[in-house]
């Protein structure tokens, strides 16, 4: 897992609370649409999130529940609650009966994109009683401070969240070794090519190499790789490159720069193969300020 330790580590995330409140009588809300992976955290109460493919989960007090990709949903108190019905908001700690909900944005910016997180399910549904360790603390954590209004309540929460979403993401590829990125890293020989690759893009990589590293044959790389990713190995490259080139883009560094950092040679290549990708030049990306 030391790879996936790795990738964790490069991730770059703000958490944004949008809604620290008690939701009560009847209501129904709907988040998705930012483009950012979305949370809602039920304090206190229960409510029931709804899809197209999931109708009507119940959640209880301490449960969690997440969308990677701003998939569309529905949160409302009961099943039967029309979509239209607006929320009314209450003071979180308000004696009244209803729900308790901290509700917010994961924006992962560039690394969005990363293969380990387009391939996480469309939801992720954590019930309190099948946390331990660092998330049971955290969700505690975050009941409390959701409770007590305290000073400084928001960012407290904010940064909690951050870290919560880390440790389940962390969960989610220990238990869920279905994911193709998971099977990937446990795959001895496979995991010799994306270590080489996650760890220097400025390399100039070829099948060839990166065949070689892991002791295969060019056919059977691209072969074992497709099912892993279902995507072909230099195109992950490319889309590692890309990622970290906007980001290092966004941060201030010129064009040269990362045009080396990514392995390229020089920026007319590099702003050709940007362009292909982004549907803009590296220089709009310069421009652009982060997370608009």
């Amino acid at each position: 897992m030391q790879l996936l330790e790795q990738v964790l580590k490069g991730f770059h995330l703000n958490s944004t609370v949008f809604h620290l409140a008690k939701a009560c009588h009847h209501w129904s809300t709907d988040t998705s649409g930012s483009g950012k992976a979305s949370f809602h955290f039920i304090s206190s109460g229960q409510a029931y999130v709804a899809m197209e493919e999931h109708e009507g989960i119940h959640l209880n007090e301490g449960d969690i529940v997440i969308f990677p990709h701003d998939a569309k949903h529905q949160l409302k108190d009961s099943p039967t609650t029309p979509d239209t019905t607006p929320l009314s908001q209450h003071p979180i700690t308000s004696s009244q009966d209803g729900t308790g909900l901290v509700c917010g944005y994961f924006d992962l910016a560039e690394d969005a994109r990363h293969p380990l997180i387009q391939q996480l399910p469309t939801m992720l549904l954590i019930r309190q009683q099948d946390t331990n360790g660092s998330l049971k603390f955290l969700l505690q954590s975050l009941i409390t401070e959701a409770e007590h209004g305290l000073a400084g309540q928001k960012l407290i929460v904010e940064k909690l969240s951050e870290s919560f979403f880390l440790l389940l993401l962390r969960q989610e590829l220990l238990n869920n070794q279905d994911l193709g990125y998971v099977k990937a890293t446990l795959d001895p020989k496979m995991n010799k090519v994306m270590t080489a690759i996650e760890s220097d893009l400025s390399k100039p990589w070829s099948l060839e190499q990166l065949a070689s590293i892991g002791g295969y044959s060019r056919a059977n790389l691209a072969k074992q790789f497709k099912q892993f990713f279902n995507r072909s190995v230099m195109d992950y490259v490319i889309q590692l490159r890309m990622s970290l080139a906007q980001k290092q883009l966004r941060q201030g560094k010129s064009v040269w720069e990362v045009a080396l950092n990514v392995g390229y040679q020089n920026d007319a290549s590099f702003a050709k193969a940007y362009k292909n990708h982004f549907g803009v030049g590296p220089g709009r990306s310069r421009e652009k300020p982060r997370g608009s």
